[in-house]
């Protein structure tokens, strides 16, 4: 594989091919010699110093750090080319984590293993970052839009059911029943409603966020299970607050006008 930057230099695409050439280990670059010619010269440079060898471009790193000017190789290959023990010096982790957690995992590291210098890719944590905030920015303002439009449909529906159950409403009050007690009933009626309601939405909001995750980010998500509760709060309140003014009309209904002639 290699850097960002080098395919751009060398103009590399996937599937190219380049020559790497350079001195083997422990050897040092000798001027050519003039009585040679610069193929002979190049010959006797590739068989005692030097190393030259075709590579084919595999994938390109974009990591918007220094590993774009680099070329990744295989250990044993390499080991091959430059004539010596492969000894490592750079090890790269790729971590899921926001700038907090990498900024106190290298501190960490530096603390417990002083030979060793950790270094965050920043440029690319804190794009990351930004993007994550944006997407959560995005989730919220849906939430805010779903429920407000959520309120709007119980108030909606509870106005007809009022409207519809008028006569029945009114012989409760004929009866002797009072406005307090058919308020309840259909509040009472109302919360029901948005505990099943909401006992589905939550299974049913994880099935479909937990598709999302998998097919966009390529990850699991785990089910909180202290959101359950809140989720359920949170669906009758707001069925609460929605069914409050429709409930009212209850108020106005009179029985002698809305049973008239019956």
């Amino acid at each position: 594989m290699v850097g960002h930057e080098i395919a751009q230099t060398l103009n590399l695409k996937l599937g190219d091919t380049f020559t790497v050439q350079g001195v083997k280990y422990g050897q040092q670059a000798e001027a050519s010699r003039q009585d040679l010619s610069a193929e002979e010269n190049q010959k006797r440079d590739l068989a005692r110093q030097n190393f030259a060898k075709k590579l084919s471009v595999r994938g390109i790193v974009s990591t918007g750090g220094a590993e774009e000017g680099f070329i990744f190789a295989d250990v044993d290959m390499l080991d091959e080319l430059i004539g010596d023990t492969f000894r490592a010096d750079v090890i790269e982790c790729s971590i899921v984590a926001d700038a907090g957690e990498l900024t106190e995992l290298s501190a960490r590291i530096e603390r417990e293993i002083p030979e060793l210098q950790p270094r965050a890719v920043r440029r690319l944590t804190q794009s990351q970052d930004i993007v994550l905030g944006k997407l959560q920015a995005l989730v919220l303002l849906v939430t805010v839009v779903v429920l407000i439009i959520t309120m709007i449909s119980v108030y909606t529906t509870m106005m007809a059911m009022v409207a519809e159950r008028r006569k029945e409403i009114a012989l409760k009050k004929a009866l002797g029943a009072e406005n307090k007690f058919i308020i309840g009933e259909l509040l009472g009626e109302g919360v029901f409603l948005g505990f099943i309601g909401s006992c589905a939405g939550v299974f049913l909001g994880f099935e479909f966020a937990q598709r999302v995750s998998l097919n966009v980010f390529g990850r699991a998500i785990n089910f909180q299970i202290g959101l359950i509760p809140v989720t359920i709060f949170v669906f009758i309140l707001i069925t609460v607050l929605a069914s409050i003014l429709p409930v009212r009309k209850v108020m106005d209904i009179h029985p002698a006008i809305v049973l008239k002639g019956e």
